[in-house]
This record gives structure tokens, sequence and C-alpha cells, in this order.
């Protein structure tokens, strides 16, 4: 490995799911977050905003949808579903969140049985 290099230059930024991200990663989806911060996935939001990174809003999120975005309205916001048996309620939170400007949809397979 190469040592004692210049580092103050380095570029972090990498092309994540199609789009430019200041670093190769994002914040991964927490449920319940407002257990833990009193903002929320808001603060998380405009965190990721900030560090030019993706924010992922679970399913299990405490904060709408449509509250998330405004919160980090030009960075990238990515959803994560949990199919819930009731597929029509699971595609209407796809909907709202593709309305609201999320550009990524992850889905949850960890789960056997859900909703």
């Amino acid at each position: 490995p190469a040592i004692l290099r210049d580092v103050s230059k380095a570029d972090t930024s990498r092309e994540v799911l199609g789009a430019p991200t200041a670093l190769p990663f994002g914040i991964a989806p927490t449920g319940f977050t407002r257990m833990m911060q009193t903002e929320g996935e808001r603060a998380g939001a405009r965190a990721a905003g900030r560090a030019g990174i993706p924010f992922s809003l679970s399913t299990m999120g405490t904060t709408a949808i449509e509250d998330v975005r405004a919160a980090n309205p030009h960075g990238r916001n990515w959803f994560q579903l949990y199919m819930w048996k009731d597929r029509d309620k699971s595609m209407a939170l796809v909907d709202r969140a593709a309305k609201a400007g999320f550009d990524t949809l992850l889905v949850t397979v960890d789960v056997p049985v859900a909703g």
C-alpha cells in the first residue's frame, strides 16, 4: 500500500444507484428513530443532505414520508419497504415516496412474515 502520500485532495465521491454521492454509502433505514432522537428521521435526513449522502427512510420510521423530503429537499432520499400482507397499503407507501421525490426503493426481504 502507498504510504506518506498527500491525501488532502482525496475524492471519496462515487456514483451509487445511478446518481452521484459524496461518499460511497448513505444513512441506513432505522425504525422508531424518534425513540433515540427527538427529531427522528428529520435530523438524519438533514445530516445526510449536509454530508451529500443518501438518507433511507424505513417503513417503520416515525416521520411522514413528505416531512422527510421537506427536511432534505435537495438531497437523495431512499424509501425502504417492508412488504405487508395488504399489498395495496404497501404500494400506497411506495406511491407516496415516489410522489414526494424519493429516487430509490429498497425492498427488505429479511422478515418472513410481516403485517
